[in-house]
């Protein structure tokens, strides 16, 4: 994700209101890793970094997609109030992950809510057959063939595009869909792959390892439940 540096003080500026790149941008990138690759988290370290001491304190951000606006004039900012800011803006994480098959891979995480880059937003898989390179991560894959050494980008297959709903914002159709298998979960017709409370408290876990910045720990494995 990408703020506007002068963005209004809101929640997302304060952990404990569930602030912060880790919160916020982190656990988007560890659920599609998990569902990617069908791996559990075994392992991790890492470090976060706050890149503002304080901010504007401006219009109430109802809609957090306006964050991502122009912000607040600076000469207006100055003039104002400001607030302490408390939540991590930028992080780098690296996880050991065991995968379906028993094997061990390693993944790299780096954000930063201000950076701006070529390749803005992407996830990039290294294998023994070549490289997929998913950018934004849905709009278009490239596969890179070590063996011919080119890079082909690979058509999104037309079931996947149609299983989801068909409206232009990329925000409301991913929050949609979310609705969607709930809501048949909840009536009895099957569990679709939703995130589900597990998958919070894993992502949580793994990123108090990641704020407490002392090196490589193991993430603890989630208590039985009694019925």
């Amino acid at each position: 994700i990408s703020v506007a540096p002068l963005m209004p003080y809101s929640w997302f500026h304060r952990l404990d209101q569930g602030g912060g790149a880790l919160f916020n941008g982190f656990t988007h990138a560890l659920a599609r890793l998990l569902r990617i690759t069908g791996g559990q988290v075994q392992s991790v370290a890492g470090q976060t970094r706050r890149l503002i001491e304080r901010a504007p304190v401006g219009p109430r951000i109802h809609d957090f997609r306006d964050a991502f606006g122009p912000g607040i004039d600076p000469e207006q900012a100055e003039r104002g109030e400001w607030r302490e800011v408390d939540a991590d803006s930028g992080y780098t994480a690296m996880l050991e992950l065991q995968l379906p098959g028993g094997q061990i891979a390693s993944a790299l995480f780096q954000g930063s809510v201000f950076a701006k880059s070529l390749w803005p937003e992407h996830v990039a898989i290294y294998g023994s057959k070549g490289t997929l390179h998913l950018n934004r991560p849905d709009e278009s894959i490239q596969y890179f063939n070590p063996e011919s050494d080119t890079w082909t980008e690979m058509a999104i297959p037309q079931a996947v595009l149609a299983s989801v709903p068909q409206v232009e914002s990329r925000v409301q159709r991913d929050w949609n869909h979310l609705f969607q298998e709930f809501v048949a979960d909840v009536r009895g017709e099957g569990y679709a792959g939703y995130p589900t409370f597990r998958d919070g408290w894993i992502a949580n876990e793994v990123i108090e390892i990641i704020r407490s910045g002392q090196g490589w720990q193991s993430v603890p494995m989630l208590p039985a439940i009694s019925v």
